[in-house]
């Protein structure tokens, strides 16, 4: 509304909040694209079939999530899931398995 109409609203509290708002629900589908494939990835290692090449492939998916992620916008976010992600995959590293 605010865009396509200026002169509906006018009082600068209500757009303030109306700003705010949308960049809430932006920002909740931001963090929504990197949830998703964590779900996947759940549901996939708990069948009875999942093998350690799903494992990996899953990691890799997770990694390519995080790495689109806008990272101007969520800079200690994606800082800490890259730390994260990392230490999982060393865990995953493991000559044994290759």
């Amino acid at each position: 509304i605010i865009n396509e109409n200026p002169l509906v609203i006018t009082n600068e509290s209500v757009k303030t909040i109306i700003y705010r708002k949308r960049r809430f629900f932006n920002n909740v589908y931001d963090l929504a694209k990197i949830f998703i494939p964590i779900k996947d990835a759940i549901i996939k290692l708990e069948s009875r079939n999942a093998t350690l090449a799903d494992c990996y492939f899953l990691l890799i998916s997770l990694r390519n999530a995080i790495h689109k992620m806008p990272k101007e916008i969520y800079k200690h976010f994606h800082q800490h899931a890259i730390k994260v992600f990392n230490s999982r995959f060393e865990e995953f590293e493991f000559d044994k398995y290759l």
